[in-house]
């Protein structure tokens, strides 16, 4: 961990692209895409809502800009419902904590943060703020026949916000209109991650080199990556490193994977097999033949759903 931090603070803590408004937005979008409100842009994308945003707010920072509405917003959810329910808040200290560490790793790694697997740490503290407005909401209408115009706009203004984002992020995983990202897997891909969990005992971990990525362009992987290095992880195969439930690295010519896999074997602190995997049987045996001349010990290639993998033992 203090190997991780400490390379990135001194490959990008002195980025000049890493000025005062980068950081905000890395400190507020894991909240954004937590809880579900940048879904909504999800959605309405293809509706032209980025060509809107441009035109209004031409800055690739916008998000920045929404954190002063999101706290007044729950600020006076919270202090209206709680006054409508009479409902007695939990203590602050655990839920402050929970906002504090986001919040501090976004300032120590601002690259890492603005990146979409930034979000689980802020989940516990998006998931108690909004357990606790549909709480109060089922008080509210649990406990009072009566309300005023006011209290009943308010009441539905907040639950239409807590269901839409339930019904926004149903839409969204379970649709490939929306990108790569939410491309489901196919049977026989399911099939092949769940026979890797059990081909090796102990831990593993998946290396995969597919056909469509070496014929990307370096120009292509540099407008996708930016700051990101093209050889590195593929974030189009998040629901591969799900349905594997071990960890998933991809790329995007055989010299990266096998510089790698050198790499980790020598620097992991406890042996692991690597399953080296393909659909591209070319990939594939160029990838056995460069690694046997490394003395390590493979088993035969074999084929399983239409996929071609070996194994490095440990």
């Amino acid at each position: 961990m203090w190997l991780d931090i400490y390379g990135s603070l001194t490959a990008s803590g002195n980025s000049p692209h890493l000025n005062l408004i980068r950081r905000v937005e890395a400190s507020i979008r894991p909240f954004i895409t937590m809880s579900g409100l940048y879904n909504f842009y999800i959605l309405m994308a293809p509706l032209g809502a980025q060509k809107i945003k441009q035109y209004f707010l031409p800055s690739i920072t916008p998000i920045s800009y929404v954190l002063p509405f999101l706290i007044a917003l729950a600020i006076v959810a919270f202090v209206k419902l709680k006054k409508f329910t009479g409902y007695i808040m939990f203590p602050l200290s655990i839920p402050a904590l929970l906002l504090i560490a986001p919040l501090i790793q976004s300032l120590l790694l601002p690259l890492n943060s603005i990146r979409d697997y930034a979000g689980p740490p802020a989940a516990p503290i998006i998931g108690i703020i909004i357990g606790s407005v549909v709480w109060m909401l089922y008080l509210a209408l649990a406990k009072h026949r009566s309300f005023s115009l006011s209290r009943w706009v308010l009441i539905i203004f907040v639950s239409a916000i807590v269901l839409s984002l339930f019904i926004v992020q149903i839409v969204i995983n379970s649709s490939s209109y929306f990108g790569p990202n939410h491309t489901p897997l196919s049977d026989s891909e399911i099939s092949f991650t769940r026979a890797m969990q059990k081909i090796a005992d102990g831990e593993k971990a998946v290396f995969m080199i597919n056909t469509v990525d070496t014929q990307l362009s370096e120009e292509i992987l540099k407008t996708r990556f930016a700051t990101i290095d093209p050889k590195e992880y593929l974030i189009n195969y998040r629901n591969w490193e799900y349905y594997f439930d071990m960890p998933l690295l991809n790329f995007t010519k055989t010299k990266y994977l096998i510089e790698d896999l050198l790499f980790l074997k020598k620097r992991a602190k406890f042996s692991f097999t690597s399953i080296i995997t393909s659909d591209d049987p070319n990939l594939i045996n160029e990838l056995y033949s460069k690694l046997s001349l490394k003395k390590l010990s493979l088993t035969p290639i074999k084929i399983l759903e239409n996929r071609h993998f070996f194994l490095v033992e440990k």
